[in-house]
């Protein structure tokens, strides 16, 4: 990473489509900042997201708007005096949403520790998703094998967007985009994966 301090630039990562499934060492990958929402692979509600911020360059970034929730003594609501956190919660400008905060935590304390078996599960559910739509013919999988990857299989066939419409009216949920993307987590199955490729047939 040093070519990146070299050149003054950070490295900023949004980890919304791999972070609850990929596996990531912040220190490791010399990360700046990682961005993230709660509502897809960490399994929490929409609307909240959160921001990392290496501690080492905290001093070198503007705060461009300040708030009480930034300072170093948040509920001392007598003292007046401009003192930011020494964390990344001098960012923080004001009451935040609590009841999404509330969610968050529910859904990672169900997951915690069960990381590497969520990874293997929807590796399993993947291989076995993208093997069963080779056999299809004019399927084109687009996602590329590779070491490590999320959950998600996008792929194209002939008449694609007759055939979402198709998946969605049978309650079958995934997204079109020019192509049907696929995302399976630890809490689909076999069975799952058997009805949507009888549908894509």
């Amino acid at each position: 990473m040093a070519r990146f301090v070299e050149r003054g630039i950070y490295f900023v990562v949004d980890a919304i489509q791999g972070l609850g499934v990929l596996p990531i060492d912040l220190c490791e990958l010399e990360i700046d900042f990682l961005i993230s929402g709660f509502f897809k692979w960490l399994l929490g509600p929409d609307g909240l997201a959160f921001t990392y911020i290496r501690q080492e360059i905290l001093e070198e970034l503007r705060v461009p708007v300040a708030g009480w929730a930034g300072m170093q003594n948040k509920f001392d609501y007598y003292t007046y005096s401009y003192d930011l956190a020494g964390d990344a919660s001098r960012f923080e400008t004001g009451n935040m949403n609590f009841s999404a905060i509330a969610g968050a935590i529910e859904a990672l304390q169900y997951t915690q520790g069960m990381e590497s078996v969520i990874y293997n599960r929807i590796h399993e559910l993947k291989t076995m998703l993208r093997y069963e739509l080779s056999l299809i013919k004019g399927v084109q999988i687009l996602s590329p094998v590779q070491k490590e990857e999320s959950g998600i299989l996008y792929f194209k066939l002939p008449e694609t967007e007759k055939k979402y419409l198709e998946l969605s009216e049978n309650g079958l949920v995934c997204t079109f985009r020019d192509g049907i993307r696929v995302s399976v987590h630890f809490y689909n199955n076999s069975e799952d994966i058997a009805r949507l490729i009888e549908y894509l047939q």
